[in-house]
């Protein structure tokens, strides 16, 4: 008798960029064996809240994001990579907690960010297909003169120097929409740029690539018909954790001259089809990031064992979103570069992190995945932690004075005052 495996999505689809997502984790991801299930087999899965320790922010970013998101919006839909390379355009600017808390939570301490730089690098994006990714400062250049500002001490040889203004925001947002494909749009809200604010540091990630599908309609939820794409699947591309499936979807290279190997693939997490529960959500939320993506790993995996033949179907889908991260990121530990009254960022000026904003953008069908993502870091003025220290010079007893030439270096006049004599004039 032939089995075949099928698949149903219903809650959680997670798209693993290859190298991208591997970058976002500071542990490598290993496959399973040949005729195993994956990397470590759980079987079970744990319920309620609280299954993570909450210190631990360096393993279970993922999945606290997963959890709260997932409670603030739904359906949503947030891009790690983005957002850690926002922060590596900052990262190189911080001293103290802040970067402490930087190292923990993205791992920048351990080469993270020059191994980011080197994905970005190996991007391919050709002919409107492909991969890319792009940091930039826009810096208020108001306090270039007094020194008080530092642009080169930036993750990033792309500053803008500019007199932050009404339009500041429009421009911004242009500058997102163009390097996003036009998929994000009015990324940042008007007044967002305030008077406060010193710095913008953005990152654009955008995804375009294609795979071979046939189009097809399913059943939702055992409710309603919609849209979907299904194909045949290797057993190699399929593994079983206790009541959740994992499937992969490579796309098709970009250049299949030089990319002999498919870089990138989705990964798509969903209820076994004999499930009588959902279960995702738990699944999604046990996982720490490295866990998370031994599991995406297929790479050393051998096969699916107790089945002949696989098969998927899976939704086509289509989403926008735009959130704040700040909350997110401060319960997971990242909290001193929020502090309005942290001086960690001085050596590229007195900020602090105003807000963490970031949106996507995602359609999904028989044809492949159109992705985007774009993050902002808000830097705004670090306030005053007590009165100003003002150095006053009050002339009250006895001066002297010179009257000097600057550009010839000359002094014109020179005197001594020890009875200042004078007679207002009509």
């Amino acid at each position: 008798m032939k089995h075949i495996v099928r698949r149903r999505v219903t809650a959680a689809i997670l798209a693993v960029l290859g190298g991208v997502m591997a970058a976002c984790a500071s542990g490598s991801a290993q496959g399973a064996t040949a005729g195993s299930t994956a990397p470590e087999e759980s079987g079970q899965i744990m319920d309620g809240p609280g299954m993570m320790d909450p210190a631990a922010v360096s393993e279970n970013t993922m999945a606290d994001s997963f959890r709260h998101l997932t409670a603030l919006k739904g359906d949503f839909m947030y891009s790690p990579y983005s957002l850690k390379n926002a922060f590596r355009i900052l990262y190189p600017a911080a001293d103290g907690e802040s970067k402490r808390e930087m190292d923990l939570l993205f791992g920048f301490g351990d080469g993270e960010a020059e191994k980011m730089a080197a994905v970005d690098a190996e991007m391919v994006f050709k002919d409107g297909v492909g991969v890319k990714s792009v940091n930039k400062a826009f810096v208020n250049d108001r306090g270039m003169e007094s020194g008080l500002i530092h642009p080169e001490v930036l993750g990033t040889e792309d500053v803008d120097l500019r007199t932050f203004g009404s339009g500041t925001v429009s421009e911004i947002n242009g500058w997102v929409e163009e390097n996003t494909e036009h998929r994000i749009k009015n990324l940042l809200a008007p007044g967002t740029v305030t008077e406060d604010t010193r710095a913008v540091l953005v990152n654009c990630l955008y995804f375009l690539l294609h795979w071979d599908a046939n189009e097809y309609q399913m059943l939702w939820n055992g409710e309603k018909e919609v849209p979907a794409f299904s194909g045949e699947a290797f057993l190699s591309n399929i593994k079983e954790d206790g009541p959740v499936d994992i499937l992969r979807l490579p796309y098709d290279p970009v250049d299949a001259e030089s990319e002999k190997e498919h870089r990138y693939s989705m990964v798509v997490i969903c209820d076994r089809e004999d499930s009588t529960e959902d279960k995702v959500d738990l699944w999604m939320s046990n996982k720490s990031d490295k866990e998370l993506l031994e599991w995406a790993d297929f790479s050393d995996y051998g096969y699916l064992e107790g089945y002949t033949d696989g098969e998927y179907t899976v939704p086509c889908f289509e989403m926008e979103t735009k959130t704040s991260l700040r909350d997110v990121l401060m319960e997971q530990g990242l909290e001193e570069p929020f502090n309005s009254q942290t001086h960690d960022f001085d050596r590229f000026a007195p900020v602090y992190a105003d807000d963490v904003i970031q949106g996507t953008f995602i359609r999904c069908d028989e044809k492949g995945t159109e992705a985007a993502a774009a993050t902002a870091i808000v830097l705004n003025e670090t306030a005053m932690l007590e009165e100003p220290v003002v150095k006053r010079v009050v002339a009250d007893s006895t001066f002297a004075f010179l009257i000097v030439d600057e550009t010839a270096h000359e002094i014109l006049f020179m005197g001594r005052v020890s009875d200042p004599k004078y007679e207002k004039k009509e």
